[in-house]
Parts: C-alpha cells; sequence; structure tokens
C-alpha cells in the first residue's frame, strides 16, 4: 500500500479503508495481547498493511513482531529484535522465521505468544554480527529508537515516535 502504484488519491483512500476494515476484524486480540505484555503498537506502518507491536527485550534493545495482512483471510506474523549502540555506531538484530496465522481469535492469539516467547528466549549470542548504522540518518533513527523505548517505559499503547500523522481523509 505505502509503496503502490496508486492513479490517484482516492484509490489509494479505498485502499487503505480496505485494510483497517480488515484489521478493526482482529484489533480487540491485538489491543488485548498489547495490553497483556505492555507492547507499544504502531499501526499503519509508512500507510502499510501492517501493525508492529515493539517492546522492550529484557537482554536489551527492541523486541519486535510485525504483523502484515496477508490476503482476505489470515495475516503473517515477523519475529524481530535489535540491538543498538549509537556510540559505537553499530546495530545487531536477529530474525526469526516468519508465521502465517488465520484471523480467528484464538489460534491468533497463541500464536502471537508462541512469537512472543521465542523472540524472548533468543539470547545475545543470537544476534547477527554486528553491522554499521548509516551517519545519514543516525541522528533520527536514534531519536526514533529512544522515543520508542521511552514510550514502552511510560506504558505508551499507540506510538507517536514512528507515525507521520497523515489523515487520509483530509490530508493532514
Amino acid at each position: 500500500m505505502s509503496n503502490g502504484n496508486y492513479e490517484n488519491r482516492s484509490e489509494w483512500i479505498k485502499e487503505h479503508r480496505k485494510v483497517m476494515d480488515f484489521f478493526s476484524r482482529i484489533s480487540d486480540v491485538l489491543k488485548e495481547f498489547a495490553d497483556t505484555h505492555n507492547i507499544t503498537i504502531e499501526k499503519y506502518v509508512q500507510n502499510g498493511p501492517r501493525w508492529t507491536f515493539f517492546f522492550r527485550h529484557p537482554k536489551g534493545g527492541l523486541g519486535q513482531i510485525e504483523i502484515d495482512k496477508s490476503g482476505d483471510e489470515q495475516v503473517t506474523v515477523y519475529p524481530l529484535w535489535s540491538v543498538r549502540d549509537y556510540e559505537k555506531r553499530i546495530r545487531g538484530i536477529k530474525s526469526g522465521d516468519t508465521k502465517k496465522f488465520s484471523l480467528d481469535h484464538e489460534n491468533l492469539r497463541e500464536g502471537l505468544e508462541d512469537v512472543y516467547r521465542l523472540i524472548l528466549s533468543w539470547r545475545l549470542e543470537d544476534i547477527e554480527k554486528p553491522g554499521r548504522l548509516f551517519a545519514l540518518n543516525r541522528k533520527r533513527a536514534q531519536k526514533k529508537y529512544e522515543c520508542g523505548l521511552q514510550q514502552i517505559i511510560e506504558g505508551a499503547k499507540i506510538s507517536t515516535c514512528y507515525w507521520d500523522n497523515w489523515n487520509p481523509e483530509n490530508g493532514n
């Protein structure tokens, strides 16, 4: 959606409404899961068909569960863990295998719990060899990363660090 080739704005709005309707079918389960684990939600990342959960990993860094619309009857879930050191300008990432889940609430809830436990089970040694942070966006990335961690600490339920606040209804 965010990188779609839309002829005009009304076409994009129509598609975005479909995505919002899709997520409304499972939003109660997603919000309950987030509340249970004190997870911050970022909805429609870059205006795309995705919700992302962020949480502070107990071994450091930021745990992340990305939930993508995958067709009309399932989601694809991506588990991630990133550890960043902005002073040394390095980052390390661990990702797991993607999982597909139906929209059945019980199935989805159990699947999310399994993915969450998987991320928590990872060890620092599991992090892929650290890569360099690029200087061009380093300060902006650091600000977003630290803002996200702070909102998790403060118990924010919806992230304001990543969302660009663009409203498809009025362009604001």
